[in-house]
């Protein structure tokens, strides 16, 4: 039996396509850039009429489809294996080198595909699925093959309640303020639009380009969020000296302190980044309060 076949993240078409999404989130946030080179990519490769853009479909399609029985997502995946069968794998191939070319060009490759990927397992399982239904590698290896297919079919079918889940967060989110909402990266780029990145305040539309780019590397994202803090902590100092108002004097020393204890935290997680950009806004109230007060004083409700 041969060996199996194991996922080329860069070759693989659906996680190609979501880190270029992120990239192309994390370029129009970076107000340094004029254009994105990412957004370019998408354009040039995943036009209608590319063999690229006709697997990323089927991609998706096993990936946002979902069933109540095994039986039916099985058969769907046979349906979908057919369908990639036929694609024109010699124009695939030479868009895909062609795509990687370009990536290698204007990218530190490496550092571009390190970010987590949701659900990561399904589409090596779909890109593993593929490249066995090749004709020439068919039934290469069966049970690697079986296994791949049938990791598909079980997301296939608890696909429902997680899309429900995620509507259901995706929901509650829309409620909340706008620093929530920026925070979860699946809003980021599928929600993200020009006229709500122009509400965001410099420092946070640093943190969440930061937290794009290092989401995956927790020394990193650690170090990027205690950069952040000492930002904040020397804001706070500054503030209070400005702030005659005894009461708000303890609120703003509370938020120091639980700044502190995000900045020794070894696991970042998404609340926290939460409260950074949540401090960020309230640093950008109090300061604004104070420009706007007559005597020097600031009046904060």
């Amino acid at each position: 039996m041969k060996n199996k076949i194991k996922n080329n993240k860069i070759k693989n078409t659906g996680i190609m396509f979501e880190t270029l999404a992120r990239q192309l989130t994390a370029d129009v946030l970076d107000e340094s850039k004029s254009s994105s080179e990412a957004m370019q990519i998408v354009k040039k490769y995943f036009n209608k009429d590319s063999e690229l853009r006709k697997e990323l479909q089927l991609y998706q399609q096993l990936t946002k489809k979902s069933f109540t029985n095994e039986s039916k997502a099985s058969s769907f995946v046979d349906i979908i294996v057919q369908a990639r069968k036929q694609l024109n794998n010699s124009k695939l191939r030479n868009e895909k080198y062609n795509i990687i070319k370009e990536l290698r060009d204007k990218f530190p490759i490496d550092k571009l595909f390190s970010s987590k990927i949701d659900n990561y397992y399904i589409f090596a399982s779909i890109y593993k699925l593929f490249e066995y239904s090749d004709v020439l590698n068919e039934v290469s290896n069966p049970e690697d093959l079986i296994k791949a297919k049938f990791a598909i079919v079980e997301f296939m079918c608890k696909g429902e309640t997680s899309r429900e889940k995620v509507s259901d967060e995706i929901r509650q989110l829309q409620n909340e303020d706008k620093t929530v909402k920026l925070l979860t990266q699946q809003l980021l780029i599928e929600k993200f639009n020009e006229k709500y990145s122009q509400k965001l305040n410099a420092n946070q539309r640093e943190l969440i380009r930061d937290y794009i780019h290092n989401v995956s590397n927790t020394k990193t994202l650690n170090e990027t969020v205690a950069k952040h803090i000492t930002k904040i902590l020397v804001e706070i100092k500054s503030l209070l000296t400005k702030i005659p108002d005894p009461a708000i004097k303890i609120k703003i020393n509370q938020i120091g302190k639980e700044m502190k204890v995000i900045s020794e935290k070894k696991n970042i997680k998404d609340n926290y980044i939460v409260g950074i950009l949540r401090t960020y806004e309230l640093i950008a109230e109090i300061k604004k309060h104070i420009k706007k007060s007559s005597c020097g004083k600031a009046v904060i409700k």
